[in-house]
């Protein structure tokens, strides 16, 4: 099966500095496995080895150095951690039968004091070198930032959880410029007022194939926003620049229960990595993968 590679899609755009980032990509108990694993949540990706050879040249075409290590013994996860706290930048980590268990690897990330970013398995796409898409569709995607996010770029709000990013339209248009090279339509919606948001929900359903949503303050009282998203049909993305589970905020979060999915904690760049996922699944719902 081709892949339809999208046009004018310039990753290097997605960074704000040229260093070449070691990052470490570890995958725990039972994703070695990958290719024999239930496709229905893990999609058609073939072996493990292939999963890594997607993402280590998806690195490089980012400019990266992406290292992967599998295992089905935490020990040996554990004793690559330690290996590699030195000369990695970062860890990119699906714990797999970890997720819930693992005490030893917390701890051994959390000594690392390099950031990480844990992730839950998604269909990565390719043919031969990093290709975004599996189809061509032009999907209708809306962006909707809720209350207080108008505020983005002012001088109050914490760059260590908002970045460096000026202000909300220059999020929109970065965002703009990406959906444009994926192929892809995004219109950007903000409003301080929830009634505002539930009735953009209902008046755009009809003519959206799904959506990206920053319900900011609305995240744990948002339940007009989340039944309008609900009745919307459509799948959604929720995404926020902190991580709101180590705010302990996942455990209230009203529109998150709906979700298809949820991108946090990595700053302006959880809405770029929500836009590809987003994206990837649109196209392999609509293959059948």
């Amino acid at each position: 099966m081709t892949a339809a590679r999208p046009q004018g899609v310039d990753l290097s755009k997605i960074r704000m500095s040229d260093r070449r980032w070691v990052i470490e990509m570890i995958d725990g108990p039972n994703m070695p496995h990958l290719g024999r694993r239930d496709p229905r949540l893990f999609g058609s990706i073939g072996s493990i080895d292939e999963l890594q050879a997607l993402v280590v040249d998806f690195g490089t075409a980012l400019g990266v150095e992406v290292r992967p290590f599998a295992s089905d013994y935490e020990g040996e996860l554990l004793e690559r951690v330690h290996a590699t706290a030195r000369s990695a930048d970062g860890y990119l980590v699906d714990p797999g039968g970890l997720a819930t268990v693992s005490e030893g690897l917390r701890h051994a990330l959390q000594e690392t004091h390099k950031p990480v970013v844990e992730v839950a398995f998604y269909n990565l796409i390719a043919n031969g070198e990093v290709d975004l898409r599996r189809g061509d569709r032009a999907w209708r995607i809306c962006l909707i930032d809720g209350p207080n996010m108008s505020n983005l770029g002012a001088g109050g709000r914490d760059q260590r959880t908002y970045g460096v990013v000026p202000s909300l339209p220059a999020l929109q248009t970065c965002m703009a410029g990406l959906a444009e090279g994926l192929g892809v339509a995004l219109e950007s919606y903000q409003s301080n007022h929830e009634g505002d948001i539930v009735a953009f929900i209902y008046d755009g359903a009809a003519e959206t194939d799904a959506y990206l949503i920053n319900p900011a303050a609305l995240t744990r009282c948002g339940a007009p926003c989340a039944a309008a998203l609900a009745d919307s049909g459509r799948p959604y993305i929720e995404l926020h620049f902190a991580n709101i589970a180590a705010l302990g905020w996942l455990g209230g979060a009203i529109v998150t229960r709906g979700a298809t999915g949820v991108v946090m904690g990595l700053r302006h760049y959880s809405y770029i990595g929500a836009l590809f996922g987003l994206v990837a699944a649109l196209d392999a719902d609509a293959v059948g993968d």
